[in-house]
């Protein structure tokens, strides 16, 4: 390494930061070509801002990431700045850091298409999986070109840096060398402070992913302004549930109230209750729910779940309350969606809670919560504690790792019949859930039924294929017990997952899914088309069963036609809601970023509207109430009616 007097420290310092923001800029071009099916078309005339926007959210991560960097380049010691080896490991904890955000970064390339946002800090949620490394190497496996990527933009990186030259301040005298560097230091940190913070004046906040939205035409394409690092570091300590009150306690309740009490005149019905979650199961899958996509000709991929459908309440615009498996749990069986930060993940988590165990307990009801996954997988066994179940039965109860898949658990054939076995030992009424998983990355099928499934547009189409053709196998064996006709089945999914067609490409279709309530003999065989999401499915099989008590619920009853139905979502730092005019509504904690109608397209290029301020006022109004209430309750452990 040649030290060189001609230029100063400072210069150094800019040509490798220089350097760490041109590899920032050349992973958002990546990104972005890898993800194009989820963006579509950029024109050219957007990317200006996009770039200008991107630069101000690089600046905050490569500040973050690099402010020990830039305090050693300018250290004021001259006999130490120039040594060799302090130069030497100076390089190597350089090359390291941002190294890793760039591989971070690349992270993003393919697991983007899964969560349709850029990673955030609940991504660690993973590490606690028992099978977190056969997961990894099986991403790494099907993803290997981003692999190559990373490792050549790595490359690239790295011979980039070497060919930067080291320059040292041209001072000689040891006492002045020190002035000017604590000078740099000074204006340098003062520098990386606002690049934090995301400017310079005092009342600046500091900038958080939805700022992102200012600089795009359209709030899906935020993802392409924003970068991996910031997105980990902005939420890494993110506060889940401020205590903000928009508006009095009464007139939030007046606005949502998610006391829900659906007492009648009619009695309690003890029916059965099973609930079937399936794993990644999108509304796109399924040809009965899309007449119209592929030009009429779309077949989907779930048979029997079309043909179930055709003998059941039929959700047609249905949604989930999350991306994640882990979202779905709270959502389904307790009512609270999971907004900002999964529940289960939550300081919260332990807050007492009404969920549909503990409120049919008292009727009698036996609970168990059943997944083939090994027990500690995705909390789902310590969950279903806190919600009241009775029993979980998971891998570790089935017992036969000969069916064990070699990644998740279980294969769906066996397990869910392993359900109906169990169920049948049950004393009616009973509560059963089951939750299936083998529709799930890296999308494999049981050896004997490779190539039996159509392959589809998606790896994941075979996958659905077969778990479809495990639930036909489940019903059919189900339909001969004594207790199916006395049960009402709930089938719904997790979340949505990857998809082919530009409509559930789109920031509404990736939480559509298919919720369906089926009772034997044609009770329920109607279709419902008002908008419903996972949070409703608890206050409508209660409404159904003519439950007699008030409980606490994030959602609506189907069957109440009184209340005004909604759909929750969280994404990119916004709250998502759809209405009953098929609006689709974005706050972001302090005010309405954007109205869309999507009654014709989920696209949100070039639908958005503008409101008469007092339909605008409403809209806002309900947003504060919902999210006032929620943060409340979780903060204030008032989940439940009688505390």
């Amino acid at each position: 390494m040649r030290l060189r007097a001609a230029k100063n420290s400072l210069y150094t310092l800019a040509l490798r930061l220089g350097l760490v923001y041109a590899a920032y800029m050349l992973s958002r071009v990546i990104f972005y070509l890898l993800n194009y099916k989820t963006f579509g078309f950029i024109p050219l005339a957007e990317w200006p801002e996009i770039i200008m926007g991107g630069l101000l959210f690089d600046t905050s991560a490569i500040a973050y990431t690099n402010i020990l960097f830039i305090l050693l380049a300018l250290f004021p010691v001259k006999e130490i700045i120039s040594l060799r080896s302090y130069q030497r490991l100076y390089d190597a904890a350089f090359l390291t850091v941002n190294g890793a955000c760039l591989i971070i970064n690349a992270v993003d390339f393919f697991y983007f298409r899964y969560n349709l946002k850029r990673i955030t800090a609940d991504f660690a949620h993973w590490a606690g999986e028992s099978n977190v490394m056969r997961i990894m190497m099986s991403f790494a496996g099907e993803n290997w070109y981003v692999f190559v990527l990373a490792a050549g933009l790595l490359y690239l990186f790295y011979k980039w840096y070497r060919r930067i030259p080291l320059y040292v301040t041209l001072l000689p005298n040891a006492w002045l060398f020190g002035f000017v560097h604590l000078l740099l230091l000074s204006g340098m940190t003062g520098l990386s402070i606002a690049g934090m913070r995301g400017g310079f004046l005092h009342s600046t906040r500091p900038i958080t992913l939805s700022n992102a939205g200012k600089y795009v035409s359209r709030p899906d394409l935020m993802p392409v302004v924003l970068n991996t690092p910031f997105s980990l570091i902005r939420t890494f300590d993110k506060k889940a549930y401020p205590e903000k009150t928009y508006m009095p306690e009464e007139e939030a309740t007046q606005v949502f109230n998610p006391v829900k009490n659906y007492s009648d005149s009619l009695p309690f019905e003890a029916k059965n209750v099973v609930i079937l979650i399936i794993e990644s199961l999108s509304r796109e899958h399924s040809g009965y729910l899309n007449p119209n996509l592929g030009g009429g000709e779309y077949k989907g991929y779930t048979p029997f779940l079309d043909s179930l459908m055709k003998e059941s309440l039929v959700c047609t615009n249905a949604f989930a309350n999350g991306r994640k498996s882990i979202d779905a749990m709270p959502s389904i069986l307790a009512g609270i969606p999971s907004l900002v930060l999964p529940y289960v993940l939550s300081h919260n988590s332990l807050n007492k809670i009404n969920s549909l165990a503990s409120l049919l307990k008292p009727k009698g009801y036996r609970s168990a919560f059943f997944h083939g996954a090994p027990n500690s997988s995705m909390g789902f066994q310590a969950f279903s504690r806190i919600a009241g179940f009775d029993q979980y039965y998971g891998k570790d109860e089935y017992g036969n790792d000969a069916d064990y898949d070699g990644i998740w658990g279980i294969w769906d054939e066996e397990f869910l019949q392993y359900f109906g076995r169990q169920l049948d030992t049950f004393t009616p009424p009973f509560l059963g859930i089951c939750f299936t998983l083998s529709s799930h990355h890296p999308f494999k099928v049981p050896p004997r039924y490779e190539g039996v499934f159509p392959e589809g547009k998606l790896p994941v189409h075979a996958c659905v294929s077969y778990t479809d053709m495990a639930l036909r196998k489940f019903f059919e064996v189900a339909s001969t017990k004594p207790w199916y006709r006395n049960t009402l089945f709930v089938i719904t999914a997790d979340h949505s997952t990857v998809a082919w067609s530009e409509k559930y490409n789109s920031p509404v279709g990736a939480f559509a899914i298919p919720i369906l309530y089926f009772s034997p003999g044609g009770l329920l065989r109607k279709t419902y088309q008002g908008v419903t999401q996972q949070t409703d499915i608890m206050p409508s099989v209660l409404d159904y069963l003519h439950f007699d008590q008030p409980f606490v619920a994030f959602g609506n009853s189907i069957f109440d036609d009184e209340a005004e139905p909604f759909a929750l979502h969280y994404n990119n730092e916004q709250y998502q809601v759809i209405d009953s005019d098929h609006r689709l509504s974005l706050f972001d904690g302090n005010k309405i970023t954007g109205v869309y109608d999507i009654r014709d397209s989920w696209s949100l290029g070039g639908n958005k509207v503008l409101l008469p301020a007092e339909s605008e006022s409403e809209l806002l109004r309900f947003h504060q109430a919902v999210i006032q209430q929620y943060n409340q309750r979780i903060l204030h452990n008032k989940l439940t009616v009688h505390q």
